[in-house]
């Protein structure tokens, strides 16, 4: 490896759809090494993601802000959000065609992919609308959601948070929607960057190079010249003709990806609200911006047309 090219390290969880193919498009367009770093992503668990953060194996990590939001408050704001990836949550809580409503989850086992944090949050919110409480269902941690698939599938568990391409066979295939996350919770931020600012004021320079061909990487997607690429791709990774042109449809046509990757405080806001309200938070719990530092992208902006 050249001396002048520096590995940038991102830990990420395994997803489908857009959002997920635009580290694969910092790589294969070259944005990454125009920039004088090279990106390696590394898939992996929440915990894994955890300690890569802590450790600095990792020097940013992809997901969602939630478990970075608890973790910040109890190491004093280390951890802090760089960049946002969605504008919009996606997902539904799928549950077997024999429920009803979410009241009927009492005493039924769901499928999580954390027992506390990560999507658990939203099943774990609306469950709590309903009048219930983590003693009331049996959450079984099983991890992402093509494996939650496969136990609601199963009948291993009667229910669970599902993303797409998964939510939208399942509802096709009969299991019941009993609650849609864009409708429920239009402005939460389901998926961003964070780093540890032990590590990432060491590394400004390299934090600020991949955020900028992070950026790139997103007009890139969203240049309308770019369509029948990005639906090869997707159709190329599993999804139907359908499967992918809804995608395109929510991420590009509607913005639910970033295409600057801002940062919506209002968006912070709303995870917050939603944890304290399961008490993965204490009231009174920090303002939005306690969570973000968005001088780095300021700065990567700064340095594009």
């Amino acid at each position: 490896m050249p001396s002048k090219i520096r590995e940038f390290r991102i830990g990420h969880i395994r997803g489908a759809g857009i959002t997920n193919l635009v580290l694969d498009v910092v790589r294969e367009m070259g944005f990454d090494e125009a920039e004088g770093i090279r990106l390696k992503a590394i898939q992996g668990s929440m915990e894994e993601l955890d300690q890569g953060l802590a450790s600095g194996s990792m020097d940013m990590i992809r997901r969602g802000p939630d478990s970075d939001m608890v973790a910040s408050v109890a190491q004093g704001g280390s951890i802090k959000v760089v960049a946002t990836v969605a504008n919009k949550p996606v997902g539904d809580l799928v549950v077997c065609p024999q429920c009803h409503s979410i009241a009927e989850l009492r005493g039924k086992q769901l499928a999580v992919i954390h027992p506390r944090l990560g999507t658990t949050v939203f099943l774990r919110h609306l469950l709590w609308q309903h009048g219930l409480g983590n003693e009331d269902c049996v959450l079984v941690t099983i991890g992402e959601t093509p494996l939650r698939y496969e136990a609601l599938k199963s009948g291993r568990v009667s229910g669970t948070i599902l993303l797409p391409p998964q939510s939208w066979q399942a509802k096709k295939e009969g299991f019941r929607v009993l609650a849609s996350l864009p409708e429920c919770y239009p402005l939460a931020i389901t998926t961003s960057f964070q780093v540890n600012q032990l590590v990432a004021k060491q590394k400004r320079r390299d934090v600020v190079s991949f955020l900028r061909a992070l950026v790139r990487a997103h007009r890139w997607v969203y240049a309308p010249e770019n369509m029948q690429s990005l639906l090869a791709v997707l159709e190329g990774k599993g999804m139907t003709p359908e499967q992918a042109q809804r995608d395109y449809t929510f991420n590009i046509e509607n913005k639910g990806l970033a295409r600057d990757c801002v940062v919506d405080l209002s968006a912070i806001e709303q995870m917050v609200d939603l944890l304290t309200d399961i008490g993965e938070l204490k009231r009174p719990a920090p303002h939005a911006d306690y969570f973000v530092d968005s001088s780095y992208l300021e700065e990567a902006l700064a340095g594009l047309d």
